[in-house]
């Protein structure tokens, strides 16, 4: 699968497990809900294999920004107060995994 098509199914996964739409998660609002949607797409593209730079072209932000998000992400979900990110997180992989799995 392509990066854009995989772009594509982790926005929606995301979108659909967080109740955020898609629009929202595309935007550039610094809302912490929201930044953590687009961590959570982000994270979910560099587990299907994808690279810093192949993610940057695609979502339109610097790889630097990807850094930072693959740096703080552990911690962001382990010792955050937000218990609903580290659940939407677990549900969006646990989504994403089982539609990898039906569709070999």
């Amino acid at each position: 699968m392509n990066i854009e098509d995989s772009y594509i199914k982790a926005l929606n996964t995301v979108a659909d497990v967080t109740g955020i739409t898609v629009e929202d998660i595309k935007g550039k609002c610094r809302l912490r809900y929201l930044v953590d949607a687009r961590c959570m797409v982000i994270m979910l593209l560099l587990g299907k294999g994808f690279t810093t730079k192949d993610i940057s072209a695609q979502i339109g932000v610097s790889r630097r920004w990807i850094q930072i998000v693959i740096k703080s992400f552990r911690d962001r979900i382990l010792y955050s107060c937000d218990d609903k990110l580290r659940s939407n997180w677990e549900e969006s992989a646990k989504q994403l995994l089982s539609n990898q799995d039906t569709a070999k």
